[in-house]
């Protein structure tokens, strides 16, 4: 069996100096971090930098806007745990009726 311990050895500093760190201003942190990772990092988080390029505007507003989708990401993951509970066991009226009485 191969080991890894050297593959997760070199990613340990970029995982310390993650953009978790500095949570007065993560926007900048992560900039500087995937600046790092691209030219210094193994090639895993290169590959993991180079493709949070490609929807680079919502990566960085996730961290630096004040408003967030948790409540509402939450209520459709509710949702979706009651429909598969209820998956062929009755018709959507009675689904219709646990979802408006979970609430």
């Amino acid at each position: 069996m191969r080991s890894n311990a050297g593959r997760n050895a070199s990613s340990r500093p970029y995982a310390i100096g993650s953009p978790h760190a500095n949570v007065a201003e993560p926007g900048r942190e992560l900039d500087d971090w995937v600046a790092d990772v691209r030219t210094t990092g193994p090639p895993e988080l290169r590959g993991f930098s180079r493709n949070l390029q490609h929807d680079w505007p919502a990566v960085h507003a996730g961290l630096t806007e004040r408003w967030s989708s948790g409540s509402v990401e939450g209520n459709v993951n509710k949702l979706k745990v009651t429909k598969r509970q209820m998956f062929g066991r009755a018709r959507f009226d009675l689904l219709r009726k646990r979802v408006l009485l979970a609430n």
